[in-house]
């Protein structure tokens, strides 16, 4: 089968190629072959591959979301068979098939292409489990959400949740795409390149702000706008290339922690996306059924070419992305 493959850790417009590799085929009970037809770029994908995040990996395959069709399924597997359309997460998905687990995915709702699907899951999965998980545990429901980075994959797909699932009475958001984001359901959008964030949700009364763009300057800014025991939950932490430096974030946010349990500030939550969640990857098709929810797409074109994936990869590290960046492995855009 071809696939996208990294031999080496480093940039990956100088070590991704795509070439011929073995097809998988042995399937552990709980897991299916799928033929994937699309698949969609992660900042994630890109930070492994130069080696900010270290993974064990038997063969070096880029790629977390995917959307295709079921080929064959383990022999615990009761809820899919061949020939269903499913979306889902998995590891190497930037390839002609991929091996997931029936537990990380959900039938593709209908009238969504597979374009569309791919989409969806990992960003989908971070802006769910951001808002509901780590935010609505605490009580918000109907409040006043900000969310930071709202012309991104995840920052889309949260303004939305937060919009037409949450029922928020406002909705902020960060970006300099104003009428894109006011499209995606948010009620004010701030533009950082114009506009003092800080100063924008200062007094706001928010009850969570929810940052996908990190850096320091998010903490302080959201600070600004909480509500004293409002909550901030960041994917990114205080470094943008985060992941790279998860021990810092992580040392930085127990203290932040510390100080909200106190009562003396707002509360602090860092997280990454668990794609294994119960439940989250029927609920997150659920809501597409609905139309509470839609993927937004780049409309560039990518496919399964060494030229292509690698003008992919340095898209999506051009943090100018305006949705999910969407890798067609196979002809089926009208699906």
């Amino acid at each position: 089968m071809k696939a996208a493959v990294y031999e080496t850790h480093g940039d990956p417009n100088e070590v991704v190629e795509v070439k011929e590799v073995g097809q998988p085929s042995e399937l552990k009970p709980d897991e299916m072959l799928v033929k994937v037809a699309s698949a969609a770029v992660n900042p994630l994908d890109w930070k492994i591959i130069v080696g900010a995040i270290k993974v064990p990996s038997k063969h070096k395959i880029p790629g977390l979301d995917y959307s295709g069709t079921v080929v064959s399924v383990g022999s615990d597997v009761k809820d899919y068979k061949e020939g269903d359309s499913v979306f889902g997460c998995s590891r190497g998905t930037f390839a002609e098939y991929v091996v997931v687990s029936s537990k990380a995915c959900a039938k593709k709702p209908e009238g969504l292409s597979h374009h569309e699907a791919a989409a969806l899951p990992l960003a989908g999965l971070t802006a769910m489990q951001g808002l509901l998980t780590h935010g609505q545990r605490r009580g918000v429901t109907g409040g006043k959400i900000a969310i930071f980075g709202g012309s991104g994959g995840v920052g889309s797909l949260a303004i939305q949740i937060a919009k037409r699932v949450l029922n928020a009475e406002h909705v902020y958001a960060t970006g300099s795409a104003t009428e894109q984001i006011l499209g995606h359901g948010a009620d004010t959008v701030i533009n950082y390149k114009t506009t003092n964030v800080g100063d924008a949700l200062k007094g706001k009364n928010l009850d969570v702000v929810f940052d996908c763009v990190g850096g320091a300057d998010a903490w302080q800014a959201a600070r600004q706008g909480l509500k004293p025991g409002g909550i901030f939950v960041t994917i990114v932490g205080d470094s943008q290339e985060s992941f790279g430096n998860v021990v810092s974030t992580m040392i930085k946010g127990y203290w932040r922690r510390l100080l909200g349990k106190t009562g003396l500030g707002q509360k602090y939550v860092f997280f990454l996306v668990d794609p294994l969640m119960e439940g989250n990857m029927a609920q997150l098709a659920e809501w597409v059924a609905e139309k509470a929810v839609h993927p937004v797409v780049e409309e560039k074109v990518y496919s399964l070419t060494t030229a292509s994936v690698r003008a992919l990869f340095e898209a999506s590290m051009s943090h100018r992305s305006k949705g999910k960046r969407v890798l067609d492995v196979d002809d089926h855009r009208k699906c």
